[in-house]
C-alpha cells in the first residue's frame, strides 16, 4: 500500500490552468481570501469554476442548481398546491386531506 507521499500527483493539464491541486486531491482556487474546491477531475473542475467565477468574484454564494434550471422553491410549492387542488376538484382528495 502506498502512502500519500509515495503517490504521484497528477500534473496540471496545461501551463495556464487556473486551478491548483490541493492536498485533499481536489482542484482548488483561493478567491477573495477563501478556498474553493471544484472537484477531482480537471476538466469538470475547470467547467465548474467557469460557471461560478462571476459569483465568486462578486462575493456571492454560487448558485447550487445547474445552469438553465432556475426553478425556485416558490414555483415548486405552487406546482404542488395546484396539483392537489386539481385532485380535490375531481374528488380524489377531500379538503381535509
Amino acid at each position: 500500500m502506498k502512502t500519500a507521499k509515495q503517490r504521484k500527483r497528477p500534473a496540471k493539464p496545461r501551463r495556464n490552468f487556473p486551478l491548483f491541486l490541493h492536498a485533499t486531491g481536489q482542484w482548488a482556487k483561493k478567491v477573495r481570501g477563501k478556498m474553493h474546491y471544484f472537484g477531482i477531475e480537471a476538466a469538470a473542475a475547470e467547467k465548474k469554476r467557469d460557471d461560478t467565477k462571476g459569483d465568486l468574484l462578486a462575493g456571492r454564494t454560487p448558485r447550487l442548481h445547474p445552469a438553465g434550471n432556475d426553478t425556485t422553491l416558490r414555483e415548486l410549492v405552487n406546482r404542488f398546491l395546484t396539483s392537489k387542488k386539481a385532485l380535490m376538484g375531481t374528488g380524489e382528495l377531500s379538503p381535509v386531506t
